[in-house]
């Protein structure tokens, strides 16, 4: 093997490096389609107005938006060690070290079916039937992150507003790691201080 196939490796073992990739647009398209499946059947099944459902669901698309920066900050860059066995490396940090990578822009869809299915038993238990709208706006805005954070890393940035989504993680990246934690969004950054 080449020393650059080396260095982004997550895994020592083969099988478990094989499932630490995975394609992006592929991954989106099943959390869409998850998530349009659970809102269409939830919203026959209930009685919960349609107004109520839309606002559960775009709650839930902002909580996302705030969950993002609080992980990208907090869990992502709670360890700045370059040690490559580390939990904060083997999570973050590699993606840092190969920004190109295609392959390592999203979760792997095992992994993430786990997470959200444990996301989505700790919502039932603090929302109960309201779960089922507020769940897919959170999942539809996770889909928005990898969509967004994809073209980041693989496109050129546009000639409009969503340039700045481009250039605060161009800074994030290449200029300084503790500024622009949303990717989706600066709100959060100009709310706790770490827009560039």
């Amino acid at each position: 093997m080449k020393a650059s196939e080396t260095d982004n490796r997550v895994f020592e073992n083969n099988f478990l490096e094989k499932f630490s990739k995975t394609n992006a647009y592929f991954v989106i398209i099943a959390y869409l389609i998850i998530s349009a499946g659970l809102l269409v059947y939830f919203s026959l099944k209930t009685d919960i107005s349609i107004a109520l459902q839309i606002t559960i669901f775009f709650s839930g698309l902002i909580f996302f938006s705030f969950i993002e920066y609080i992980v990208h900050r907090y869990l992502f860059h709670s360890d700045k060690s370059s040690d490559k066995g580390n939990f904060s490396y083997r999570l973050h940090h590699i993606h840092h070290d190969h920004p190109r990578d295609k392959k390592r822009l999203a979760l792997p869809l095992p992994v993430g079916l786990i997470l959200a299915s444990v996301l989505y038993f700790l919502f039932w238990l603090l929302m109960g039937d309201y779960t089922p709208f507020f769940f897919p706006g959170f999942i539809i805005g996770y889909a928005l992150y990898l969509l967004i954070h994809y073209l980041i890393h693989t496109k050129r940035p546009p000639n409009n507003i969503f340039q700045l989504l481009w250039r605060n993680h161009n800074i994030h990246h290449f200029k300084d790691d503790s500024k622009a934690y949303g990717v989706t969004s600066p709100f959060w950054d100009l709310i706790f201080k770490t827009n560039p």
